[in-house]
């Protein structure tokens, strides 16, 4: 069985990590892929790198990555490339007012 809280996911090499879209295999596959990195723009890359759900697996690494990384690691030519970008980001402003003490 899978255990993240024993951190098994650090001992396995980056052909192990599947990103099923089970929700414990991409969150370890999305964890590894963080950890192993050592910027926002590498550990979105190696995430959507492993193959089969790579959506789901870049999701939850892009999440991990923006919260320690922050918006300003992002790339800008990915930001200019954004849908609704304004839309997203006064959501993102809104949430994070909404959450602060």
């Amino acid at each position: 069985m899978l255990t993240i809280d024993e951190h098994q996911f650090l001992e396995k090499h980056y052909n192990e990590l599947t990103g099923s879209g089970y929700v414990i295999e991409s969150l370890e596959s999305a964890l590894s892929c963080f950890v192993n990195s050592s910027s926002f723009e590498e550990s979105i890359w190696v995430a959507a790198n492993i193959g089969h759900d790579t959506d789901t697996t870049a999701a939850i690494c892009g999440q991990i990555s923006g919260a320690v990384y922050g918006i300003d690691a992002i790339p800008s030519r990915w930001v200019k490339k954004l849908a609704m970008k304004d839309t997203i980001i006064e959501v993102a402003d809104g949430s994070y007012s909404f959450a602060r003490p």
